[in-house]
Formats: C-alpha cells, structure tokens, sequence
C-alpha cells in the first residue's frame, strides 16, 4: 500500500517596492502644499456662503476673503519647500515643525507686495492678516501630512489640482471686476480655473477598468472643456468689440517730444497762434507752477491723502538747448479702496475723488488756466494767462485722481526772441 506524504512548498513573496526617498519626500510636500491650497479655497467659499446667508457677517470680517486663497497657496507652497529641505538634510522633526510655518511667513511676503501693487489695497492690517492666512494654511497643511501621509500621488495631484483651481475662479469672480485694469483677464482665470477642477475630478476616478469606460470619461472631459472655451472666448471677442463700439476713447497719453507742439485736446500739431505766444523765463514759470500747486491743493481739501508730500510737487525736465520745461504730477484719494465685496465705501471714495477733482479744475481755472474743454468726458484746460503751462487735466485710476500739469520749454535765463 503507498501512502502519499503532503509536500509543503514554502513560497517567498516578494516585498512591496519602495519608493525613493526623494520622490517620498517630494510627494510629503507636494501633499502639504495641496492641502493648504484647498483648506484656503475652501474657507474662502464657506466664509462668503456664510456671508450670503447672514449679511450682518460681512461688517465682521476684516479680512479680505479673495486674498486667503491667494495667501494659502503663498504659505502652502513655501511650507512645502521648507519640508523637503529639512528632510532632505535629516533633520529632525522638531526643526521641521519651526521651519515649515516661518518658511511660509518669509514665502509669503512676495506674493503680498505684488498683490498691493496691483489692488491698491495695501493698509497696515493686511500684511499681519496676510501672514497669518499663510502660516495657518501650512500649519494646517503640515498636519495633516504628518498624521495622514499618502503614499500614492493620485490625491496629492487631485488636491493640488482642485485647490489651484477654486483660487483661480475665487480670484476671476471676486477680485478682477474691481480691478478695471484686470477686467479683460476675467475670462481667461476662469477658464484655466474650470480646466484645472476638471482635470483633478478627471484623476480622482481613474484608473478606470476598461477602455469604454475610459474613453466615455476622456469625451466627457473634451466636451466640458470645449464648452467652456468655447463660452470664454464669446465672452473675450463680445468684451473686446463691445468695447470698441460703444466705450469712449482715452484721452490722449502725455508725448515723448517736446509738449509745445502739440495739442493735447486733438493730439496733432498746434496751429501758429498758439506758438505765438510769448514764452515766460524759467523763474516766471516756477512762479506760476508754484501757485497752480498750492490752488490745487487747497481745492482738493485737508481730506485728501497725496502720494507726495508736499501733495503737488513742481518738477524740472531738462528740454534740450538751454531750456527748461516744468511739470506737475500729483496724485491723491479721499479715503481707501477697501477691495471688498462691499463696495459702498469704495463708491463713497470714488464719488469724492470726482468731487475733489471738479474743484481742482475749477481752482486752475480761476488761477489763469482759461475754461475748461471737456474731451472725451474729462476737462482739458490751456495755458491762457498761465503762459508757462501747455495743457492740465485730472486722469483717474482705481481710487484715485491723478491731476496732471504739463509745461512748455522754458529758457533758462532771458526769454526767448
């Protein structure tokens, strides 16, 4: 009788393939910055639906909510290069957690410089607001990486991707219409925003198990984001042509030759009368320079914040051949653009500064500067008995009034034959 023995066959598994320590740390930052992108976009949408539903919020937060977005992904990023350098060097986990949040703080300063530059909404309070956002957002960010670290870049990549995209809507919606300078670049953020969130949605399902499934999610991908180029670029060629058609052109921009041989009212070469007229000496125009300075001043008011100080500042420009030209270019506001999305008080400024700006052309007027002509919806007044002035008008950025005096060239000395 044979008996049959069981033959036990020890099978080795293979372990699991690790990673490289440089892609685990990479991805550990990319996951920290992805994180803080998010948390920032997504404590932007709750704070304005939170806004929306009790109006009584929004004259509590003092915070800019459009920037926190933009302030997250200022610290997430820079927390995330912090990260990878600590644990690059191996370090220890304590240093990490100190230069992850200065590392955002320090990240964080020149995205703010460059978001006041363009907003214009630059007081004290927002740069402590500002680095708190970003050092909150890589805190945030860092902690969740440590207590949950993925190991698959599938999430990080979705993260990353729906984060930078709901701050690129949030800033199109809520930041560019107060920007008008920025107005024609609406369009395109929520375009590369709507892209981007499809493009994390479009990875957060795959792999997928066949080729017909793929091949469905990949023509449902094309088709939204054919659509929404297709809506953008209605919206960009009707912005443009509407535009064109309908806008007043802009008055014509100060020229580079010299300023008394031209007109400023149709920007083509002045007729034989005015070059008629007899030029001052270089002390009679400062003299008259002087006075259109301290008129324009006073007509402005004591509630107006000048850039310079004095608020209108004389300056000489040398024209070449022993003459001397004089120019004012002054700028002021009656109060601060806030870049909230309660523009009330932002009107209430923009109203003033129109206000201050009559006065001022009224004040030029009364000084010798002759009548007013308004073109193209802003006065332009000559020099008249103010011989040493070619033109003055008051031009208008966002929140402010920019009066603006251009002389003729000047001898230095006796006056001209």
């Amino acid at each position: 009788m044979t008996s049959t023995g069981s033959i036990a066959v020890a099978v080795e598994l293979e372990p699991a393939r690790a990673d490289p320590p440089e892609q685990v740390i990479l991805r550990a930052a990319a996951q920290l910055a992805g994180t803080a992108v998010l948390a920032g976009s997504i404590a932007t949408v709750f704070g304005f639906v939170l806004a929306f539903a009790f109006p009584m919020l929004f004259l509590l937060f003092l915070i800019p909510w459009p920037l926190v977005p933009l302030a997250a992904a200022a610290g997430g990023i820079a927390g995330g290069a912090g990260l990878a350098v600590v644990r690059a060097l191996g370090w220890s986990a304590t240093v990490e957690r100190v230069v992850v949040p200065l590392m955002a703080a320090v990240g964080s300063i020149p995205v703010l410089l460059a978001v006041s530059a363009v907003s214009r909404a630059s007081p004290s309070w927002l740069w402590v607001a500002w680095i708190v956002a970003a050092v909150a957002a890589a805190m945030y960010g860092h902690q969740r990486t440590l207590r949950h670290p993925l190991d698959e870049w599938r999430p990080v990549l979705v993260r990353l991707l729906v984060g930078i995209g709901l701050a690129f809507a949030i800033a199109g919606v809520f930041m560019l219409p107060s920007a008008p300078w920025f107005g024609g670049a609406l369009p395109t953020f929520l375009a590369v925003g709507g892209v981007l969130l499809l493009c994390g949605i479009l990875i957060s399902l795959g792999p997928f198990p066949s080729r017909t499934s793929a091949g469905l999610a990949w023509a449902g991908f094309s088709l939204l984001v054919a659509s929404i180029t297709a809506v953008i670029v209605g919206m960009t060629l009707q912005s443009t042509f509407g535009a064109r058609d309908g806008a007043p052109t802009p008055p014509p921009t100060v020229w580079a030759g010299d300023p008394a041989e031209f007109d400023p009212t149709t920007d083509v070469p002045r007729d034989s009368v005015a070059d008629d007229l007899p030029l001052p000496t270089l002390e009679e125009g400062r003299a008259q320079f002087a006075a259109l300075a301290a008129a324009t001043i006073d007509a402005a008011g004591p509630d107006a914040r000048w850039r310079d100080q004095p608020g209108a500042v004389v300056h000489e420009v040398d024209c070449g051949g022993g003459t001397m030209m004089l120019r004012i270019e002054a700028e002021f506001a009656m109060g601060e653009i806030t870049d909230t999305t309660t523009d009330e008080q932002d009107r209430a400024v923009t109203e003033a500064n129109l206000a201050a700006a009559d006065r001022v052309v009224l004040a030029w007027s009364a000084a010798g500067l002759g009548t007013p002509e308004v073109l193209h919806g802003e006065p332009i007044l000559g020099g008249a008995a103010m011989s040493s002035v070619d033109f003055a008008k008051v031009d208008f950025a966002f929140g402010v009034a920019q009066p603006h005096i251009e002389g003729r060239c000047l001898p230095v000395g006796q006056p001209a034959s």
